[in-house]
Formats: C-alpha cells, structure tokens, sequence
C-alpha cells in the first residue's frame, strides 16, 4: 500500500511540472507579429510598391504634426519605412525608436539593418553598424523561440542570415571570430574578424587584363613604330601582324581584418602573367609572320603586388563617405623596350573617396580616385618616371516609378537596387620621361571621357540594359607625332535567368550550398577612330554567363563568371576569338 501510495505521489509530481511548464510556456506566447516579415510595410502602414513619393511625404508630414499621444513601435516603424523611400536621414533615428519601444522585436532590427547595407553608404555598406544590428536580431529570435519566426515566407531567421551572407560577401572565407559580446555565449553569434579571400582572373584576348582601351594601345604602338623609323607609315601586313594573342593570368590573394567600428585592414598579394605583352623593339619590321603564334618580338610581362589598404565607411546627418587608401610595392619585368627580362620597382600610392546623397527618393553618388606611381628601371640610361592617374565618376540613381518599371520597387529589394541610372566620368593619366643620356624629354597624356545609362529591373525586374559611349585620346609629347583619338560605343544587356531577389531569405533544403543567382550578359561594342590612323576600328560581340553561390554554415559567397567574344578588326580582315574566366572567394 504505502509503494503504490509513493507511486501516484510520483506521477503527481510529474504530472504538477508538466501542467507548470505549459502554464509558464502559454504565459510566454510568440508575438503578434505573426506575418510575412517582408509585407510588414504592407500589412502594418498600408505601403504599397508603388505609392507615389508625394502621398508618402504628406503622410510624413501629417503624422510628425499631430503624433498619437501614446506612439506604439509600430507608428515608429512605420514612419522609418516612409522616410527610407523618400530619402529623409531621419529615417535611421524611427527605427532606433522602434527597437527602443519594443526591444524585444528582431524585425525591426532586420529592416534597420537592412537599410544600412542596402540603402546607407557610399559605394559600400555602412558596415559595423549593420552588423550589429543583424546580431542583435540573432539574438532576440533565439531568446523567444526559433519557432516563432519560421514558417511566415522567408521566415526572419531566413531574412538575417541572408542579409549577413550579403553583408560579408565582399570579404571572402571567415578564418577568425571573436566571441559574441553578450552572455550567455550562443552558438552562430561569434562574429568574423578576420577574412581570406582569392580572385583568379584568365583571359585570352588581344588586350591585357584591365586594359580596355586596346584601340588606342595599338594605335599609339603605330604611331611610335613609326616615329622610329622616319614616319615611314607600316604596311597593311606589319599593321595586322601587332594585333597579337596576349594570355593573361592574375591571382589576388588577400587577408582582410575587422574589427568594431575601426576601419578595415587589407593585406594582399597578386601576381600576374601575360604572353606578348610588350614589343620588344620597334625598329619595325620585325613582327613574326604568324600574329597569334609569335616568337621573340614580343616580351612577357610578369609582376607581383605586395600591398596593404584601409577602408573606413562613414555616415552622417546628410550624406554617406567611404575613404580608402592602398599602398602597394609593385615589382614588373617584360614592359621596358630592348630589355625584355629587365624589371621595374614601382612604389604606388592609391586614394579613393567616394560620397552618396538621397535626393529624394532618388541617389547621388561621387567617386573621386588618385593614383601616383614612383616607377623606377632597373636598366642604366633609362630613365626613371613617376605617373600619376586621376579619375572621377559621377551616378544619379532614380528609384521613382518610371514606366518601364511600373512593376518594380527598387525599396523592395534586399541585395542591390535597381533603376535608371545616369553616369559619366573621366580619367586623366600623365607620365613623365626625364631623359638622360642623348634623348628628350617626353610626357604622355591619355584621357578617357565617358558617359552613359543603365535601366535596371525592366520586365519585372528581370533585364537591365546599359548604353556606354567612350572617347579615348592619347599623345606623347616630345616624340614627334603622337596624337590620336577614338570613339567607343557600347551596349549591354543582362538578363537574370536565376534573380537572387526572388528568393528573399535562405531556401528551405538539407543543403548548405545554394545558387545565389544566374546571369546571363550579352554584349556589343564598336570602336572607331577620330584622329589618326583608323586601322584597328573593329566590332565585338559576345556573351557570358555569372553565377554567384553561398554557403550557410560559414557565411561565405562564390563567384564564377566564363564569357566568348569574337572581336573583328574589319579594315584589317583579322578576328580574334576572346575567352575570359574569373573564379573568385571574397570580391
């Protein structure tokens, strides 16, 4: 009697705890917010995608004038969402109001925070505090329940780890994390502070990697061929014999550091190998007569850059700066005429600023470059030169409903925004020969003036299309007759086959590799001359494909890109077949 006595003590004890923990467990339920976390500017403030920018200043307008008496976090969440789609600063302070009036929320720590990476900052996020407010969402879902924010669309746990893997693509593979700096310790809340990152570039083609200009490299190698021999002009075969096959191979190896607030650290290496770069000598004729297959006319350039650089993003009341600085020590061989297994030292200081506006619900933005290179020849009687390359670029970006893109709203998106912008912009690259020994002083001088437009998200959101016309000029003062001018034009067509904005949050499979997107380029491109010889106008067609990849588990994104070109030069009768590659970890 007295077991049997113990043993329903016991399963009334068990039975009392039961009702206790799903007594304490209804005391504690998942929040109201039991929606699609990305309809809440729908559902919540009756935003629609395409509300005229008027009625959404009005509204602002009306509601900062007569507030309700008591605000709830959904007025100040509500009030950010207007103010981030007509571009008022003050949309940053309505969303610290809303996580202060329900700090336990971690949607509104994901529209913060999204506005931050997506919105805030001058060509690159408003970093640190982007991510602080991902981790704190992190945080607030685990603290109520995972289960809560799964199964509404993309579900808000979906929303900030794919918001994270966005914020850190650029950096590559985490190698190092620091502890959380709230406690108790939470597995997937250690933040990187260190990164790996690998770009490896090939390509096949008549023009090096980054030389883009190759009508105006072939014309100035004319024109200087023929300072060197009396101006007597080339011949058809000798002008079709410098179109030549350069391979190209480049490799970046770089480890990033991030810290805080503090800006960030790059520490890298590249080296870079190209075939028939350089002519060897231009007392011309002395070309091989197969142009694809030459011999000894051509040098080989090799080169590595050991560099550091510091980035520091910055917001403030009014506008977004990011500030960049590089240093690079630079060794090359293969580019000095008569010396192909020569080198050059080249020390290397590079500035970048870049400053972003709303106007608006539309986007200004200004990128300023400076680049000063002390290049110093390893060969006696050449004479050492510095360089120095100045650049500037300047984008309106209009996110207002345009009719091409009645469907579209680029204040919807989650990975980058789209609309019509209008760009232009130049380079102005001077270098100055000092001579030495029976020689002049000579300066060349190449300038790039271009300008252009690009609509992005036309048909749903699915093809951008951009227009580029270029002018480039080059002239050698001191060297004779050296001038020469061209005119580019360019059209591009991208169409998303796989559109990482149709898939918000994280794909709900067992993988942890999933397909970013899938984009598929079609290009067209003429070159024409304006001033000199018009021998290496040509046309250029091709197309490509750029997939990007993720992985979950250590946040880290993949970028594959192959394309074909087939480039004619038409006054010549010569085509050359152009292939290039990149495969890269970390942008």
């Amino acid at each position: 009697m007295g077991k049997s006595l113990q043993r329903r003590a016991t399963f009334l004890a068990c039975a009392a705890l039961i009702l206790a923990f799903a007594i304490a467990s209804a005391q504690q339920p998942c929040p109201p917010i039991l929606v699609d976390p990305l309809n809440m500017p729908r559902d919540f403030c009756g935003i629609k995608d395409t509300i005229p920018t008027a009625r959404l200043r009005l509204r602002i307008k009306r509601e900062l004038h007569d507030p309700p008496a008591q605000p709830d976090p959904t007025f100040y969440f509500c009030m950010a969402e207007r103010m981030k789609r007509v571009g008022d600063y003050d949309a940053a302070g309505f969303y610290e109001e809303a996580i202060r009036a329900d700090d336990s929320e971690p949607n509104y720590e994901l529209f913060y925070a999204d506005y931050l990476r997506i919105f805030r900052g001058a060509e690159a996020p408003l970093f640190p505090q982007a991510e602080e407010h991902y981790f704190r969402a992190l945080r607030k879902i685990r603290s109520r329940g995972e289960s809560c924010y799964r199964g509404f669309g993309a579900g808000t746990k979906g929303l900030v780890d794919r918001g994270l893997i966005a914020l850190y693509q650029l950096d590559g593979l985490p190698i190092a994390d620091r502890e959380p700096p709230a406690s108790p310790r939470v597995d997937g809340e250690e933040r990187p502070y260190a990164f790996f990152a690998t770009i490896n570039r090939y390509s096949q083609s008549p023009a090096d990697l980054d030389q883009e200009a190759d009508v105006r490299d072939y014309t100035s190698e004319v024109l200087y061929a023929e300072s060197q021999q009396n101006f007597i002009p080339l011949n058809s075969l000798e002008l079709t014999r410098l179109i030549r096959n350069k391979k190209a191979f480049e490799t970046l190896d770089r480890v990033r550091f991030r810290y805080k607030a503090l800006p960030s650290v790059d520490v890298f290496y590249t080296h870079r190998q190209t075939d028939n770069a350089q002519i060897t000598l231009f007392s011309l004729p002395n070309i091989d007569e197969e142009p694809f297959e030459p011999q000894d006319n051509f040098n080989e350039r090799r080169q590595n850059d050991f560099g550091m650089t510091a980035r520091m993003p910055l917001g403030f009341r009014y506008f977004d700066v990011n500030l960049v600085s590089t240093f690079r020590y630079v060794q090359r061989w293969g580019l000095i005429e008569g010396a192909p297994s020569a080198h050059e030292n080249i020390p290397q200081l590079d500035l970048k600023g870049a400053l972003s506006r709303f106007v608006g619900p539309d986007k200004m933005n200004f990128e300023g470059t400076y680049t000063h290179q002390w290049i110093q020849q390893a060969v006696p009687n050449y004479p050492n030169r510095p360089r120095d390359l100045l650049g500037a670029t300047f984008t309106y970006q209009i996110f207002r409903n345009l009719p091409l893109l009645h469907a579209f709203s680029s204040y919807e998106n989650r990975f980058a925004t789209r609309g019509l912008e209008l760009f232009g912009g130049f380079l102005r690259d001077n270098e100055a020969y000092v001579a030495t020994i029976q020689a002049n002083d000579t300066f060349p001088k190449r300038r790039d003036y271009f300008l252009g437009t690009s609509l992005k998200g036309m048909f749903h959101g699915r093809l951008d299309l951009t227009l580029r016309p270029t002018w480039f000029s080059s002239n050698v003062i001191g060297v004779g007759a050296q001038k020469n001018s061209q005119i580019r034009g360019d059209a591009t067509a991208l169409f998303r086959w796989i559109d990482e904005e149709g898939q918000k949050g994280i794909p709900g499979s067992r993988s942890r590799t999933h397909i970013g997107f899938l984009h598929i380029v079609g290009a067209f491109r003429e070159d024409g001359a304006l001033v000199g010889p018009d021998a290496y106008a040509n046309h250029k067609w091709g197309a490509g494909i750029d997939s990007d990849f993720y992985q979950t588990g250590n946040r880290t994104t993949y970028l594959v890109s192959v394309r074909y070109d087939r480039e004619k030069y038409f006054r010549l009768d010569r085509n050359a077949d152009i292939v290039t590659a990149l495969l890269s970890i970390g942008f």
